[in-house]
Formats: structure tokens, C-alpha cells, sequence
């Protein structure tokens, strides 16, 4: 059996990169699509899965 004995900065280095990450992407999560996104996302065949395979 091995030890698995992280250093004491790992969680809090963890914590912050969460952090930091929702609050740059908090600003945009209420937001509508915009301009481009129904023809390059919603309309385009290419970037639709034709079937879900659980595999990559």
C-alpha cells in the first residue's frame, strides 16, 4: 500500500484556480446567443455528434 501524502498547498492552490476560474467565466453565463452562434453552432451539421459512442 502506498501513501499518498500531498503537499499542504494543494487544495488551496486548487480552491484558487476554481475561484479565479468562475469569476472570469461568471459574467458570461446569463448571457443569450449573440450574433454568430445560431449559424456557426445551432445550424452546423459538422459540430453535431451524428451518435454517442462513449468512446474518443
Amino acid at each position: 500500500m502506498t501513501s499518498s501524502i500531498r503537499p499542504p498547498w494543494t487544495y488551496p492552490t486548487l480552491a484558487l484556480l476554481v475561484a479565479i476560474t468562475v469569476l472570469v467565466f461568471y459574467p458570461g453565463l446569463g448571457g443569450d446567443f449573440i450574433f454568430d452562434d445560431f449559424a456557426n453552432i445551432v445550424s452546423n451539421k459538422k459540430v453535431h455528434a451524428e451518435s454517442w459512442t462513449g468512446t474518443a
